[in-house]
């Protein structure tokens, strides 16, 4: 199995974990190419804090014409939600 994780960990995978953003990336049948480019995409949000639509450019871009591009964005929405939810205590 891969390493998964970033080196300088995200506010995401300290949030939640990388076990459970590869759970999520996992219920969303992500193979490991894919769930790599999750991370490399919470990697790039990191620098582009509140500003959704520059997120959303950035991860249909790096998911590129992947063949699990809906999954991955999918998987990012359910992470995103988990995080917020968690950071909020809701």
């Amino acid at each position: 199995m891969t390493n998964y994780g970033n080196k300088t960990p995200t506010s995401p995978e300290q949030t939640l974990g990388v076990e459970k953003i590869v759970e999520i990336c996992q219920r969303h049948q992500l193979r490991e190419e894919a769930i790599e480019k999750v991370f490399e995409i919470l990697s790039d949000w990191e620098v582009l804090d509140g500003n959704q639509e520059a997120k959303i450019q950035v991860g249909a871009y790096i998911a590129g014409p992947d063949p699990q591009r809906e999954k991955i964005l999918l998987a990012l929405t359910k992470i995103s939600m988990e995080f917020m939810c968690k950071r909020l205590g809701i």
